[in-house]
C-alpha cells in the first residue's frame, strides 16, 4: 500500500500508481471531526505537492459532495522518478480558479487534514532491480 492509515505515503523512484493497477493514493476526510471536513470539491483542481511543490501531481475528485470526500493522485515513474530516496513533507491543495481576489493563494485551500500533519511524510525508496 503506497499510503497507511496515517497518511504517510510510501513511494518508490521511478515507479508509477495508475489507478488502472489499484496503486493510485487515495485521500479522504472520513478521519476528521465533523467541523473539520474538507470544503465542497466541486470545480475544484486537486495537487498532490510533495517536497514544497518540487513534484506536483494533479489528482481528480472520486467523490467532492458527500460526508466522506474523497480525492486520488496518480503519480507517474517520471514525477517519481525526480524525487531521491529520502524523506518530503507533502500538502494535499484544491484549487478553485477564479474564486479569489487574483493572487493564487486566495484560490487554494490546503485539505492536509489534522489527521495528516503527524505523518505528512512521503518516503521514497531507490528501486531494487
Amino acid at each position: 500500500m503506497a499510503i497507511d492509515r496515517a497518511g504517510k505515503i510510501t513511494l518508490v523512484k521511478g515507479d508509477s500508481y495508475p489507478e488502472s493497477l489499484n496503486r493510485e493514493l487515495r485521500f479522504d476526510d472520513s478521519r476528521l471531526a465533523s467541523g473539520s471536513k474538507w470544503p465542497i470539491l466541486t470545480g475544484a483542481v486537486m495537487t498532490l505537492e510533495i517536497d514544497d511543490g518540487a513534484v506536483e501531481v494533479t489528482g481528480r475528485i472520486v467523490d467532492g459532495t458527500s460526508s466522506t470526500k474523497t480525492v486520488a493522485f496518480s503519480p507517474t515513474g517520471s514525477q517519481t522518478g525526480l524525487l531521491d530516496a529520502g524523506s518530503y513533507d507533502y500538502n494535499v491543495v484544491a484549487s478553485y480558479p477564479g474564486t479569489g481576489t487574483g493572487t493564487s493563494d486566495d484560490d487554494r485551500v490546503s485539505l492536509t487534514g489534522t489527521w495528516l500533519d503527524a505523518a505528512r511524510k512521503c518516503i521514497v525508496y531507490d528501486r531494487e532491480d
